[in-house]
């Protein structure tokens, strides 16, 4: 599936949902410098006395936090969550990066959890989380777009609602507000990355209960100590412009730093794209931006559009209102969308095309896979997949085409050169299963379980969540029966999960 489909995926998820009743948001189309006059009323930053500068947000480990209970409650059944407070099991709960169960997950890490984002694919379940927030927030109807991300807010504490059970989501956020709820989706609760005060950062700023949150984000934004960040415009509104800046200056980075340790070439996201709804003012300070939008914003902060939109991070419509204020759910669906963009472990975006033009494969044949191995290195998987990937759209002119030739025949969808048949469609009420169909192979006609490595180098995991969990089983298993698991036992619970515990 392309990056750009799945972003229309995402824009449909929250158009579907802002469809289950009358539209009714707040316009967008007031300039910052209006929105921070009109926001000293409404804005959520609390009016700061000597005691409230000293409070600090709460710094608590996800699977430790016990607000919002019964919303609480609600997004762990729905994603399988097991478990009581402190000690949590299930997808969610487990690091991408490490494979090994954590308590101290961050939404970041979430996104980068192919399980859970699995959920955001879907239209229903993103309906669902709304669903979750209407019923929790007495500031929330049927027809609020972000609705969704109020829930994703609640569960990670991103940003501590004021009121209980108001999530206030059309009201501005300031800079210090946007920064800090970045960097809490980012950070894990650990000692070597609690916030702690920079005195260069607090002496421009000023003490406040976001200062140290946001302190590790000024690096990234476009308006920052070096160029005009002060006690004011830090507790004034941020634009939407700004923070799809910071992100996108956040992850350019990110990225461009992994191509150079890689030895790549410079990045086709780092040319130039036309943007039809914001226009390139040139040599122009962002103050005089901000006051006649109509010129455009300022040519870095356009290059930073241009990334953005050339890494398939936005739609040139998020860039459509630059100038307002950034709200609360704006910030929440901004922040899950962009980083769901750049961490989609999709086979052909322009991101991955880049890579696959430049980076040395190594030496790998798709009859070699073991699909009953634990494990395979990631350069390896992407490898397979494209070289699959690549022969099939020769064969038969594109993916598309291959793909409706074995639904003709009876399959699913496909998977590289497997016809993929799932529970309660093509494979009726028997369990998923994925055949290989590339002729003249030796593996012809081979069958592949949840839980097995397909010959394209990816890991099987079925047609729903229950069958993610299977594969995960699967997967845990043969590490504790190989011996790869030492020091530790398996234990399996209530709901069939195995666990990993260290001796």
């Amino acid at each position: 599936m392309k990056k750009t489909t799945i972003l229309t995926l995402i824009t449909v998820c929250i158009l579907s949902f802002a469809s289950c009743g009358k539209q009714e948001t707040t316009s967008g189309n007031e300039s910052i410098t209006a929105t921070v006059e009109s926001a000293q009323a409404e804005t959520t930053v609390p009016e700061e006395t000597e005691e409230s500068k000293t409070v600090s947000l709460p710094w608590i480990p996800l699977s430790s936090l016990e607000t919002h209970p019964e919303l609480r409650a609600a997004f762990e059944e729905y994603v399988e969550v097991t478990g009581t407070t402190g000690n949590k099991g299930g997808n969610l709960y487990t690091n991408p990066l490490t494979t090994r169960p954590d308590q101290n997950i961050t939404l970041l890490l979430a996104i980068k959890n192919q399980y859970f984002r699995g959920y955001m694919m879907v239209v229903s379940s993103v309906l669902e989380l709304g669903e979750m927030a209407i019923e929790y927030y007495a500031d929330i109807d049927a027809d609020y777009a972000n609705a969704p991300y109020a829930t994703i807010n609640a569960y990670f504490e991103l940003l501590p609602d004021q009121e209980e059970r108001q999530f206030d989501g059309d009201v501005p956020l300031s800079r210090a507000q946007a920064m800090t709820l970045i960097m809490r989706a980012m950070t894990q609760v650990n000692e070597a990355q609690a916030p702690e005060t920079d005195s260069d950062f607090t002496a421009k700023v000023g003490e406040t209960q976001y200062t140290n949150f946001a302190a590790p984000m000024d690096e990234y934004a476009y308006v920052n100590t070096s160029t005009g960040l002060n006690e004011e415009t830090f507790t004034s509104a941020m634009s939407r412009g700004e923070y799809i800046y910071l992100l996108a200056n956040y992850y350019s980075q990110d990225y461009q730093a992994y191509m150079d340790n890689n030895g790549f070439k410079n990045n086709t996201y780092l040319e130039d794209v036309a943007i039809s709804t914001v226009s390139d003012a040139g040599d122009i300070s962002f103050t005089e931006a901000i006051s006649d939008p109509g010129k455009g914003v300022p040519s870095d902060m356009y290059k930073a559009f241009e990334i953005a939109t050339n890494m398939e991070l936005i739609s040139e419509s998020d860039l459509e209102d630059w100038d307002a204020a950034i709200t609360k759910g704006e910030a929440v669906r901004l922040f899950t969308t962009m980083s769901f963009m750049y961490y989609l472990a999709a086979g052909d975006g322009s991101l991955m095309d880049e890579i696959a033009e430049n980076i040395i494969y190594p030496d790998v044949n798709p009859e070699d896979v073991d699909p009953k191995a634990t494990d395979i290195d990631g350069d390896i998987a992407f490898a397979l997949g494209k070289q699959e990937f690549n022969e099939v759209t020769e064969e038969y002119g594109g993916y598309e085409p291959w793909t409706g030739y074995a639904q003709s025949q009876g399959a699913d969808g496909t998977i590289g050169w497997c016809w993929v048949y799932d529970t309660g469609k093509g494979a009726g009420s028997e369990e998923s299963y994925a055949v290989y169909m590339k002729e003249g192979s030796p593996r012809y006609g081979e069958v592949f379980h949840v839980g097995d490595y397909l010959p394209d180098g990816s890991l099987f995991t079925g047609a729903n969540h229950q069958e993610y969990r299977i594969a995960e089983n699967r997967i845990l298993l043969r590490k504790y029966e190989n011996g790869e698991l030492s020091g530790t036992i398996v234990t399996e619970d209530e709901n069939g999960m195995l666990h990993i515990i260290v001796e």
